[in-house]
This record gives structure tokens, C-alpha cells and sequence, in this order.
């Protein structure tokens, strides 16, 4: 990219992924302590409109959104949508977290958590195999893919900044 287009590009939106229980939580808050705006779990249609307000504004320059199953309902239309943002004068890095099923059962497990698809009536480690697939689209396009399994919170929010930073 030319210097040029990078000026152009002066709005930096980072898309935090994953599968439940990895870590989006964790990369959202580092992300924030970096000076991003942050916004979890917002339905990707609205995305355009949060982009529109903060086009123009020096406060909101360095934005992040959290994605995992409990927001995206239609991942087609949500990867299209990040490859059509990817073409406008906004810079998009997605990054996606995930984990081994052993993992994030056991976290499930400690943090008395109910995945978010459990609410169809799936026991959990289906309901986390079902995620992967919902969300594996998303996972091709990123940038960068963070395996949180081995991974405490500040080595992940160490990381997360890293990847943000380099």
C-alpha cells in the first residue's frame, strides 16, 4: 500500500473473533488500555453506522469489535461486509482467538459460563464444535490467529497488545 493510500486510511478498526471462551473478552479490554474504542458484541449490521459516526473524529481513530456466535447470525454476510469495509478508506486487521475444545470446556467449567449457543439446547461441547464451523469464514480472513489454550490472561493480553502495536 502507498504511502498515500495509507494517509487515506486513517480510520484503524480492529476485529477481535473467536470462539467463545478464548479470550475476546481479555483482547477487547487490551485493546482499550491501548487508547481503541471498543465495542463488544456488536451485530455486524451496525458496523457501517458505528464506522460512519467515527469517520472524521480525532477521538475515535483506533476502533475494536468483539465478534463470536452470540452476534454474528449470518457469517456470509458478515465476512462480506468485512471484505467490502476492506475497500473503503478504513484499515480492517481482524484478529481470532481460539482455543482446543479441552480448553475451553474446562474454562466453561471454572467460570460456571454457559456458551452462548447453549441457549438452542446444545450440550456444550457441541455447541462449541457448532461454533467453530459458524465462525471458521471469519477465521480464513484474519490477519492474525492467537491459540489462546496455553495462555494466561496476561501472557494473551500481552500478545494481543503486540499484535496491535506491530
Amino acid at each position: 500500500m502507498s504511502k498515500d493510500a495509507q494517509e487515506e486510511k486513517s480510520l484503524k478498526l480492529t476485529v477481535v473473533a473467536g470462539l467463545s471462551g478464548s479470550g475476546i473478552t481479555t483482547a477487547i479490554n487490551a485493546l482499550e488500555d491501548l487508547g481503541f474504542f471498543c465495542v463488544d458484541n456488536l451485530p455486524p449490521p451496525l458496523l457501517p453506522k458505528l464506522l460512519d459516526l467515527a469517520q472524521g473524529s480525532e477521538r475515535f481513530t483506533k476502533l475494536a469489535i468483539g465478534l463470536d456466535a452470540r452476534n454474528v447470525q449470518d457469517v456470509g454476510a458478515t465476512k462480506t461486509l468485512l471484505e467490502d469495509l476492506t475497500q473503503s478508506s478504513v484499515e480492517i486487521e481482524i484478529l481470532f482467538l481460539e482455543a482446543s475444545e479441552d480448553v475451553l470446556l474446562r474454562r466453561f467449567s471454572v467460570s460456571r459460563r454457559t456458551h452462548p449457543l447453549s441457549r438452542f439446547g446444545l450440550p456444550i461441547a457441541e455447541a462449541i464444535q457448532t461454533e467453530r464451523l459458524i465462525m471458521h469464514p471469519v477465521r480464513e480472513r484474519a490477519n492474525q490467529i492467537l491459540d489462546s489454550s496455553d495462555l494466561n490472561v496476561h501472557e494473551c493480553k500481552r500478545l494481543v497488545q503486540s499484535f496491535a502495536t506491530g
